[in-house]
C-alpha cells in the first residue's frame, strides 16, 4: 500500500476527487487544503508530489500534513527560501507557483503551473513584468505577464513594482541561476504533503478552536 498527492493535472486547475482517484489508479482518496476559489483554482498550501516540491504556500506559516518515504505520517510547518541570483545579487521569490504575488515581489512559475494567466496574479498592480529563464539563462527578455503553459524546463518569473524594475535589467543571454530550499530538513524525506487548516483533534481530542463552518478561509476544502 502506497500514498501519494493527488491532484488535477495542473496546479493552476480544478478536478472532482473522483477523477484524481481514478486517473492516478488510487483505491481512496481524501480532500485537503483550501484553494484560490472563483480564480486559478490553486491549493494555498504546499504540495509535494512523487518526492518533489509541486508548489509553496501562501498562508497557515506554511502547516501541511505529509507521509514520509518510509511511510510515517507528519505534521510539519513547510517554509521555503527561494532566490534568483543575477550579477552576483541574490534577490527573494515570493514562491514558486502560487495564486499570488505581493506587493514588489517576483514569483516563479513552471510548466506545472498550467495555463491560468500569470497577469492575474499581480493583484492590482499596473506595473508588472514577466522573464523567462532556461538552462541557467533569460531565454526571454521582460514583457507584460500572459497566460499559456510555459515550455517544459522553461521558469518564468513574473514581478511587480520593484520586483518588474528588476526583472527589467535582464537582457536574453544573461545567466541566472534559480535555487530553491525547503525547511525543515524533514522536508526532503517527504514523499507527498498537501497544506491543512487547523487542527481537528490532537492526542485523540476534539480541538476547542477547531473551524466548524465550511466557507473558512476564503474558499472550500480542494478537490
Amino acid at each position: 500500500v502506497t500514498s501519494d498527492l493527488l491532484s488535477a493535472p495542473s496546479v493552476a486547475q480544478g478536478t472532482a476527487l473522483t477523477q484524481q482517484a481514478n486517473a492516478a489508479g488510487a483505491v481512496a482518496g481524501i480532500n485537503g487544503d483550501f484553494f484560490d476559489i472563483n480564480n486559478s483554482q490553486a491549493a494555498l498550501g504546499f504540495e509535494i508530489q512523487g518526492g518533489l516540491l509541486r508548489k509553496s504556500g501562501d498562508r497557515n506559516a506554511g502547516q501541511s500534513f505529509g507521509v514520509t518515504d518510509s511511510g510515517l505520517g507528519q505534521l510539519v510547518n513547510l517554509a521555503l527560501t527561494a532566490t534568483a541570483t543575477w550579477d552576483g545579487t541574490a534577490r527573494p521569490l515570493s514562491g514558486l507557483n502560487e495564486s499570488g504575488i505581493p506587493a514588489g515581489g517576483i514569483g516563479s512559475y513552471t510548466s506545472a503551473w498550467g495555463a491560468y494567466n500569470r497577469a492575474l496574479l499581480t493583484g492590482t498592480a499596473t506595473d508588472t513584468a514577466e522573464v523567462w529563464v532556461a538552462d541557467g539563462r533569460v531565454v526571454r527578455a521582460a514583457q507584460p505577464p500572459e497566460g499559456g503553459t510555459l515550455p517544459a524546463g522553461t521558469t518564468a518569473l513574473v514581478g511587480r513594482e520593484a520586483g518588474a524594475a528588476a526583472l527589467r535589467t535582464l537582457a536574453v543571454g544573461r545567466p541566472v541561476a534559480l535555487a530553491y530550499a525547503l525547511s525543515p530538513e524533514a522536508a526532503d524525506r517527504l514523499r507527498f504533503a498537501v497544506g491543512t487548516d487547523v487542527v481537528l483533534v490532537r492526542d485523540g481530542v476534539r480541538r476547542p478552536d477547531s473551524e466548524t463552518s465550511q466557507g473558512a478561509a476564503g474558499g472550500s476544502p480542494a478537490p
